[in-house]
C-alpha cells in the first residue's frame, strides 16, 4: 500500500520516495533478532516488491542505490536461508515459498534491463551456493513429485474429501480481502462442493496447477459442509492462501465438516500475483 502510495505526487519523487520506504523497511527487519518473525518480515518486503514491480524506483531511481539496497536484501536472505535450512526453523512448505518469491524478485530485476536500459542492470544473489538443497523430513517425498500435482493424504473430516492421487495444492498471496481472487465458482449440480468455472489471467492461482472444472476440497486446511460456508472461507480468505482441489472425474465426495484437524496436505505449487 505504501509503495503504491508512493506514486502520487511528483513524477521523478516517486522513485525516492519508493526507496526510502524500502530502505526503512529493511533495516527494520535487520533489527529483528527473532529468526522466524525476521524471516516472515522479510518475505513480506519481497513479497511487496514483486506484487508492486517498483516501476518509478528501477526506472528513475539512483542505480547504485539501488543496486546498495537489493545486495542488502540478498545477503539478509542468504543468512536466513542458511539458518533455516534442514529440519530446523520455519517449514519446508514456508521455505518453498520464500524461495519461490526470491526467484520472481530476481526475475523483475532481470527484466529491468531490457524493459528500462543498461543503467537499470541488477542482480540478486539470495542463497548461498548448496543450500537449495532438498527439504528433509515427513515432506520430502511430496516435494519430488510432479510440479503441478502431489498425492493428498485422505481425511475422514473433509468437508470434500478426495480419494484421488492427482489432488492439486495451491499455495497464492493475497495482500488483502479487497483483492480479487480471480477465480468463478459454482455449486457442483446435485452436491455441496464448489467447482472452479473460471480462473482469471490476473488469478493468483493461474499459474499453480488449479484448472477449470476442479472441485475444492479445502482452503487454508479448513473443511466446508455447504457452498456458502466454502464460499465465505474463500471471501475472507487474506496472506498466504492454499486451496487443494481434485481434478474433473474425480471422486470428491461432500461430508459434514468436524472439529477435527484434517490431515496437512504437502505443497505441490506456489505463485503470487503479478504486478
Amino acid at each position: 500500500k505504501l509503495l503504491s502510495a508512493s506514486e502520487c505526487g511528483s513524477i521523478g519523487g516517486d522513485a525516492c520516495r519508493q526507496y526510502d520506504i524500502l530502505k526503512q523497511a529493511l533495516d527494520d527487519i535487520l533489527s529483528i533478532s527473532k529468526l522466524y518473525d525476521r524471516f516472515e518480515h522479510l518475505l513480506g518486503w519481497t513479497s511487496a516488491a514483486v506484487m508492486h514491480g517498483m516501476h518509478a524506483l528501477l526506472y528513475r531511481g539512483d542505480p547504485d542505490r539501488n543496486r546498495s539496497l537489493f545486495k542488502a536484501v540478498g545477503d539478509d536472505w542468504k543468512k536466513v536461508f542458511e539458518m533455516t535450512s534442514g529440519e530446523m526453523g520455519v517449514s519446508d512448505e514456508l521455505r518453498k515459498f520464500a524461495i519461490y518469491m526470491c526467484e520472481s524478485l530476481r526475475e523483475l530485476l532481470k527484466q529491468a534491463k531490457k524493459e528500462y536500459g543498461e543503467h537499470a542492470k541488477y542482480t540478486f544473489n539470495f542463497m548461498k551456493k548448496g543450500n537449495a538443497s532438498k527439504p528433509k523430513g515427513p515432506s520430502a517425498a511430496a516435494s519430488s513429485s510432479s510440479p503441478s500435482s502431489a498425492t493428498i493424504p485422505a481425511s475422514n473430516n473433509a468437508g470434500v474429501q478426495s480419494t484421488s492421487p492427482t489432488s492439486v495444492t495451491a499455495v497464492a498471496y493475497r495482500p488483502s480481502t479487497t483483492f480479487k481472487l480471480g477465480l468463478g465458482i459454482a455449486q457442483e449440480k446435485g452436491k455441496r462442493g464448489i467447482k472452479i468455472t473460471s480462473i482469471s489471467p490476473e488469478s493468483p492461482f493461474a499459474k499453480t496447477g488449479l484448472k477449470v472444472g476442479m472441485t475444492i476440497n479445502t482452503i487454508d486446511g479448513k473443511n466446508y459442509a455447504s457452498f456458502s460456508e466454502g464460499f465465505q472461507l474463500l471471501k475472507a480468505s487474506e496472506g498466504r492462501v492454499t486451496i487443494v482441489a481434485s481434478p474433473p472425474g474425480g471422486t470428491a465426495t461432500p461430508r459434514a465438516a468436524s472439529s477435527a484437524t484434517p490431515a496437512a496436505p504437502s505443497v505441490s505449487s506456489v505463485a503470487t500475483v503479478t504486478p
